[in-house]
């Protein structure tokens, strides 16, 4: 009869579960050889070794694809265990596929950080869970005018009307402003784009107008018009 301290016996150490069934540790090495080494093996093979990627805050650029494939570490993939990744919370334009590709586009409306929370779950139910911030860069959009058109002036009376604009990066900072391409001498454009002016007796007709708006980033968007001076009676005068 062996003693139980002597080499070349066998014994089962641990049973711990693994993979949704059990794994037996067994040494033929004396006990108190194994004993350490052991207890790090059965708690490898119950907690899944999820890694994460290298930084926690990633950026993305508007209209720009956007692709990050999750980085995971599992020790037990080469017993079997299979992954799944799910997400907990994701912006709509973002798409996490099984296998942990994140993928989508953002448009302007996706402008700023937003707060991921992934998790990857092995096929024995332990998990992972992961935190992310992804921060979508504004790409500059050009503006437009949106007037439609400039109605009429008449004679010797003022005209004013300010030009409407379009430009979905306003809320991200940018700055417009209005020059005139081709105006009447009568008529003012301000950067603001505000038209003023009064136009006189010579001025009666039809006059081309061209405006150009340009923003922070130095798009720009033309408008033409066509904008008419009408006349008003005046009364006669002799000539001396």
């Amino acid at each position: 009869m062996r003693d139980g301290d002597d080499e070349g016996v066998m014994r089962v150490l641990r049973i711990v579960p693994f993979l949704g069934g059990l794994l037996v540790l067994t040494s033929c090495a004396p006990v108190e050889h194994m004993t350490a080494f052991v207890d790090r093996l059965a708690q490898t093979a119950q907690t899944a070794q999820i890694g994460t990627p290298e930084q926690n805050s990633l950026s993305a650029t508007e209209d720009a694809p956007f692709s990050l494939q999750l980085k995971v570490r599992d020790v037990d993939v080469q017993y079997g265990d299979k992954l799944n990744f799910t997400a907990i919370r994701l912006p709509s334009w973002l798409y996490l596929s099984r296998d942990g590709l994140l993928e989508g586009t953002p448009d302007n409306d996706d402008v700023g950080a937003h707060d991921l929370l992934l998790r990857v779950t092995d096929l024995a139910g332990q998990s992972d869970e992961l935190n992310l911030t992804i921060i979508v860069e504004n790409t500059n959009d050009a503006p437009s005018v949106v007037t439609g058109a400039l109605g009429h002036a008449t004679q010797d009376a003022a005209y004013e009307v300010q030009l409407e604009y379009a430009d979905i990066d306003i809320a991200h900072g940018d700055q417009l402003r209005f020059t005139g391409l081709s105006l009447p001498d009568w008529l003012k454009l301000a950067p603001g784009g505000l038209l003023t002016g009064t136009p006189s007796n010579a001025d009666v007709g039809v006059h081309e107008v061209v405006v150009e708006v340009s923003d922070s980033g130095k798009l720009t968007a033309q408008q033409s018009y066509v904008i008419e001076v009408k006349n008003v009676n005046d009364a006669p005068v002799f000539i001396k």
